[in-house]
């Protein structure tokens, strides 16, 4: 009996180390460091025409370009001599989001030129959130009535798009040569919460805090400027990601396409690091965070004019000196030998759900601002056009969810590993807590998030906040704002970080 029970316990040992061996062997092959490539592009994207601006809730047509605005494509690729490992292109957009339309006019133009190339796994297409470009989306249409000849409209505005983004992206690819990497950490305080707390629990973007009854500002903010190098073999830089959690809407009431503190940012590193450089911009997790500052604005207001500048371009000096404080401590470790792999998955993530009696309320909402328009079609002003269609989402959401027991919205995201860095997406204007939580959990020595990326199904994007954001309520944390809720936004984060973790883990 002894003899039988030690046979049975050494059959399972070695059973166990052979199961043990098969996996290690397998995760190896999975992730082997492989020889990095590089290409990388940029585009003018600035209408000659007309163009409705997409960012704010009344009607801005522009007719002149106060900066241009671009497209910055990075294209990645590992190899194993001639043989291909796995790939990523990321492409940075000076557009407010980036919608299926848009996504689907980029792939539609690319599947043309690069058939081979799977853009829905491997194609990370991300906005800047400027508030001053071209919209896309038909919440953004001008209201009935409205003269809207020669004006660049929705639909229309994303096939321009998809015309001119996809040949820089082909470009990006076709001039991929042997590369080096690497990567840092450096920090700018250029975003601020936006959301003021009062003494009732209540919450308001942007509310003053001068108020007698203001008591905290609600969340956190993250003042981390992740940055990626890029050279070539012979030490010539071809491009970087730069990576602020700080959407671009200092500039963003403002009439003319514009691409906000972007502009500035990349003229000056271009100027100090090589007019081709490739400079792709990336929004970190920042749904609460904005340029505004809600207290304390009358201090940062005096040491900017002191220094002799705008905040647009004091932004743009903070950005670039957390660049050029990163870029000499990290160049010695430049390698293009690294471990790449990039994962691509769709998350069904829970809807947020609206009461009966508080969607009767939108209905009643939506009716008068229904007999409003009616009344006067040709509004001049926008405003009432989108609360509608704002509110009456909310109503079409509840309807779509009777009779579904747990409703949910597919989302996409991309895992990127670069050496001991990661790089992960989602579609939203994310709450800095849940992109805080991936930074910290994730085992990648430095995380790099993009937010406002690879949008797959329309109505998905919106911000997704905080537990306590929905307490305190106000836009940014109200049904109207929000298909995902804090419940979602939790989900996001924890498959996110599983993510990534299981790529470290290989």
């Amino acid at each position: 009996m002894k003899r039988s029970v030690l046979r049975r316990l050494l059959a399972r040992r070695l059973a166990l180390g052979v199961f043990v061996l098969s996996v290690l062997l397998l995760a190896a092959s999975f992730c082997l460091a492989g020889d990095l490539y590089v290409g990388a592009a940029s585009v003018d994207i600035t209408p000659d025409r007309p163009v409705l601006l997409q960012g704010q809730f009344h009607t801005r047509i522009a007719t002149s370009a106060a900066t241009p605005i671009t497209a910055n494509v990075i294209a990645l690729e590992a190899r194993e001599g001639e043989k291909p490992l796995d790939c990523a292109i990321l492409v940075s957009i000076d557009i407010c989001t980036v919608r299926p339309n848009t996504r689907d006019a980029i792939y539609g133009e690319l599947a043309k030129i690069f058939p081979e190339f799977d853009s829905a796994q491997k194609l990370i297409i991300a906005a800047t959130h400027t508030h001053t470009s071209l919209a896309t989306s038909n919440d953004y249409t001008l209201p009935p009535g409205v003269d809207r000849s020669g004006v660049l409209m929705e639909d229309e505005a994303a096939r321009f798009l998809g015309e001119k983004i996809a040949p820089a992206i082909k470009q990006a690819w076709d001039g991929r040569v042997r590369a080096q990497f690497t990567y840092g950490l450096g920090n700018a305080v250029i975003a601020f919460n936006r959301r003021s707390v009062y003494e009732d629990g209540s919450a308001v973007m942007y509310g003053p805090t001068e108020r007698a009854d203001f008591r905290k500002i609600e969340g956190m903010e993250d003042h981390d400027v992740g940055c990626c190098f890029f050279w070539d073999t012979e030490g010539k830089l071809l491009s970087m990601i730069v990576n602020p959690s700080c959407p671009s809407q200092e500039v963003e009431g403002n009439n003319e396409i514009n691409a906000d503190y972007w502009h500035p940012v990349r003229e000056a590193l271009k100027a100090k690091y090589g007019a081709d450089v490739v400079i792709a911009g990336f929004c970190g997790a920042a749904g609460d965070l904005s340029p505004h500052a809600r207290y304390r604005r009358s201090a940062i207001d005096r040491m900017t004019r002191l220094r002799g500048e705008d905040n647009l371009h004091e932004i743009a000096r903070k950005i670039v000196a957390a660049v050029d404080e990163v870029y000499p401590v990290v160049e010695p470790e430049k390698s293009g030998d690294i471990p790449f792999s990039h994962s691509y998955f769709v998350a069904d993530l829970p809807q947020q759900k609206v009461p009966k009696d508080l969607c009767d309320q939108f209905r009643e909402e939506a009716e008068q601002l229904k007999v409003k328009l009616d009344a006067d079609p040709s509004n001049g002003s926008k405003d009432l056009y989108v609360r509608y269609y704002w509110t009456k989402g909310v109503v079409d959401r509840w309807e779509a969810q009777q009779g579904v027991e747990n409703p949910t919205f597919p989302v996409g995201v991309h895992v990127l590993r670069l050496g001991d860095l990661a790089i992960c997406s989602n579609p939203f204007e994310l709450y800095t807590d849940f992109g805080v939580q991936i930074k910290a959990r994730a085992k990648a020595t430095q995380t790099i998030i993009i937010q406002l990326a690879s949008q797959i199904a329309e109505g998905g994007e919106g911000y997704v906040p905080s537990q306590y954001a929905v307490q305190g309520g106000g836009y940014g944390a109200i049904p109207q704002s929000n298909s995902i809720g804090a419940e979602g936004g939790q989900l996001y984060a924890e498959k996110t970080i599983e993510a990534v973790n299981a790529l470290f883990d290989e």
